[in-house]
């Protein structure tokens, strides 16, 4: 259904943009370069009191945000070149957000100046799609444009609404008002009156004034977007001069040309196109990597050097690295990209290759061309520069492995604990769950027992300094901690525990170097060796990272183990269970091979957590442990505050006797009156509150346990002798309903 909504800004009766003029266009294919006809142009004001058309959706009516009408207006480089851009515009083609949202946000954008907001072809209930237009108060160039949309891009997905970013690149056709006849599935867009069924539409007052890129949120923006560039300028100033230094001192052995051959005749651009990488449409040296989960360019093409800022990029190994990236030529990204790093498969395939095409045509051996030799050492991996924590390069062996003989294998120690049996004092743990299982509060009562030395619920503990990474809910861990130590007498009592309330995203390196620096200066005003860093959560020290991808997560693994062969101590991870609880925490595989141990926390129906190991290195088998979240509250001024606390629970009680026939019989009597009553009986979860779950009053009534209980009930279930129904539909009551009486 068509609206108009309306929003008022103060007018202007005939403000510049209306006459402002862009190129249109007949859909995506209509191009003018074979004609050199120029193309026709409408003006801005006409696009805000345009009705949709009925086209296809592939010759629908577009425009472009610039007025260069020329032939070859359809260019991203000639609009680079030439255009006169005259709107900020957007298109919306994901997040199935209503009108009302987009025409907030755009408002607020806007901050008083003309604005349009309309639907897309295919647009429709449950995938609702949408374009923007801003008009500007003057034309610009491309250079002041593209910033303008970058700015608003970033302004819009701030307020949680996604951009399609291609909108960007000068030549992107922004397509009219239009609804295709029918939607791809063949259902009708209009009705029998000519009406369109789901167009909407919303636009400010045709007086409101252009945007003016220089006040407003839009200047902030553009301000922030060009300190950044700045910045990012300096930092590729420096990794070039670093670069070209490591090149011009690097040794030229003989066999050497191989290389130096296939950078002279394989252009980086070409190489980056082969890796996938993607151009930038402002700046066409500018490339955004693959790896980058980010929306900036951060590599750029240097002379013959490429530079990336892209800290995915130096965690990945690709060229050499440095303090703020990493850098390298065409054959660095052959060998990362094409051979997966592998430095002599890749030099190997180049000399047996010499005489045919290696990468589409760009490098052909010589005639005198030695072919494949032994690989030179400057084209092995280089290790990083000198730094204080390069403890997470591999450590450093001894000179020789000690072995054992048979007899003193039998006299080595024995495995040694910060909490016996369950945390090792090395190694890689992981404790995960469901959401709702309480892995915070269970982490940050460990490590809390294990600073003051206190028995965990029955196990020793060996005392430890605590470094305890709250990246997830880190405002709720100063409460947590006073709520724990009111509870347990400790309030004024010091104890060696940290808290770093960011999160650290371990595969970047600048945050894992300083992480190594921030694990010093803990032990320094500790006084104690950091026995223990917790990182809550994995999810959020891999900073949106691919948790499924082998890569991601070997070199989180990796991360890991080098903070603790730093520490000498234990790495504890807190993380999630997949969403098949039943194939146990989420991510890749690696994560599970990589770690020591893992133990797994799940709910019973009586809000106990269950903690059963996993995989434990030298623990031995032991039962679960049943731990429960009590709830503790204290006195705060103006009120009362309060956290959960874990304490030690006992394990569920084993049935010992079976339901006699005439306590069953009593069961069913009783789920029958309900049933009447309009009051039944449950077996869902939230009947608890309600005083109206069955196992609790079987066993509260016969001395079963809930769960032999519930067992009861599903058998009956499953032989139709009771079913889940509706007994009072107008009040929407449901529960256990009698089928069949037992015999």
């Amino acid at each position: 259904m068509e609206s108009g909504i309306m929003a008022t800004a103060q007018s202007n009766p005939n403000p510049a943009w209306h006459d402002y003029r862009v190129a249109t266009f007949a859909g995506s294919r209509d191009t003018h370069l074979h004609t050199g006809e120029d193309y026709p142009s409408i003006t801005l004001g006409s696009i805000f009191e345009a009705k949709p058309q009925a086209k296809p959706k592939m010759s629908g009516p577009a425009f472009l945000a610039s007025g260069y009408c020329n032939y070859d207006a359809r260019s991203h480089e000639a609009q680079r070149q030439h255009g006169s851009f005259v709107a900020l515009v957007g298109d919306i083609d994901s997040g199935n957000l209503p009108i009302a949202t987009i025409q907030q946000a755009a408002e607020r954008f806007a901050d008083g100046a003309a604005w349009l907001v309309y639907s897309s072809a295919h647009s429709r209930p449950g995938d609702l799609r949408w374009r923007i237009v801003f008009p500007l108060a003057a034309p610009v160039a491309f250079g002041e444009w593209y910033d303008g949309q970058i700015s608003l891009f970033a302004y819009m997905e701030g307020a949680g609404v996604p951009m399609d970013h291609a909108l960007s690149r000068a030549g992107q056709p922004i397509y009219l008002p239009n609804v295709p006849e029918s939607y791809k599935d063949g259902s009708p867009l209009w009705d029998r009156n000519g009406k369109p069924l789901y167009y909407q539409t919303a636009r400010s007052d045709m007086g409101a004034e252009g945007l003016d890129l220089s006040r407003g949120i839009v200047a902030g923006g553009i301000s922030a977007i060009r300190q950044k560039r700045a910045a990012d300028d300096r930092e590729r100033d420096a990794l070039r001069k670093i670069a070209a230094q490591k090149y011009a001192n690097r040794a030229q052995q003989e066999g050497g040309n191989i290389i130096e051959q296939f950078n002279a005749s394989t252009s980086i651009e070409t190489m980056l196109a082969l890796c996938d990488y993607e151009q930038s449409p402002r700046h066409p040296e500018d490339w955004r990597s693959p790896k980058q989960t980010g929306d900036t360019y951060a590599t750029r093409i240097i002379e013959d050097k490429w530079v990336s800022l892209s800290a995915s990029d130096a965690a990945s190994g690709l060229g050499s690295k440095c303090h703020s990236g990493c850098f390298g030529d065409a054959y660095d990204l052959y060998v990362h990209y094409k051979h997966g790093g592998d430095h002599r498969r890749a030099y190997r395939e180049i000399g047996q290759e010499q005489r045919g095409n290696v990468v589409q045509g760009n490098f052909r051996g010589e005639a005198d061309d030695p072919g494949w030799q032994e690989m030179p050492d400057w084209a092995q991996s280089e290790p990083s520069e000198n730094d204080p924590a390069d403890a997470f390069e591999a450590a450093a062996l001894p000179e020789i492995f000690e072995l054992l003989d048979i007899d003193e294998l039998e006299n080595l120690p024995p495995p040694t604990w910060l909490v016996h049996e369950l945390i090792a004092d090395h190694g890689l743990s992981i404790l995960y769950g469901a959401p709702g299982t309480g892995k915070t509060f269970i982490a940050l009562d460990m490590s809390l027992r294990i600073a003051h030395g206190l028995d965990w619920h029955g196990s020793k503990t060996c005392q430890a300094g605590v470094l305890y990474i709250a990246g997830e809910g880190a405002r709720g861990i100063g409460k947590r901690v006073k709520g724990w130590r009111r509870e347990h007498g400790l309030d004024g009592v010091t104890a060696p525990f940290l808290a770093l309330p960011v999160p650290v995203q371990m595969l970047d390196e600048n945050d894992r170097k300083k992480l190594l620096r921030t694990i010093e200066a803990a032990i320094a005003r500790m006084e104690w060796q950091v026995g223990l860093v917790v990182i809550d959560t994995v999810s959020r020290a891999l900073a949106g990272q691919d948790e499924n991808g082998q890569e991601a997560m070997t070199l989180f693994v990796n991360a890991c183990n080098a903070v603790q062969t730093f520490t000498g101590g234990a790495v504890l991870g807190v993380h999630h269970s997949g969403k098949d609880t039943t194939k146990g925490m989420r991510g890749s595989t690696v994560l599970l091979g990589g770690c020591d141990a893992s133990i797994c926390l799940n709910r019973d129906e009586d809000g106990r957590v269950k903690l059963e190991v996993e995989k434990q290195k030298d623990a031995e088998q032991g039962e679960p442990i049943m731990v429960t979240l009590k709830k503790v509250f204290w006195e705060v001024d103006g009120g009362e505050q309060s956290t959960l606390v874990p304490y030690k629970s006992d394990a569920p009680a084993i049935m010992s006797r079976q339901l006699s026939t005439t306590e069953a019989r009593a069961i069913f009597e009783l789920v029958a009156l309900a049933w009447a009553d309009k009051s039944p009986w449950s077996t869902a979860p939230q009947s608890k509150r309600r005083g109206r779950y069955l196992p609790s009053l079987m066993a509260g009534k016969y001395g079963i346990t809930e769960e032999s209980a519930l067992g009861y009930v599903i058998g009956w279930q499953e032989n139709g002798l009771m079913r889940h129904g509706v007994c009072d539909a107008a009040n929407k009551v449901s529960g256990l309903e009698v089928v069949k009486d037992m015999s």
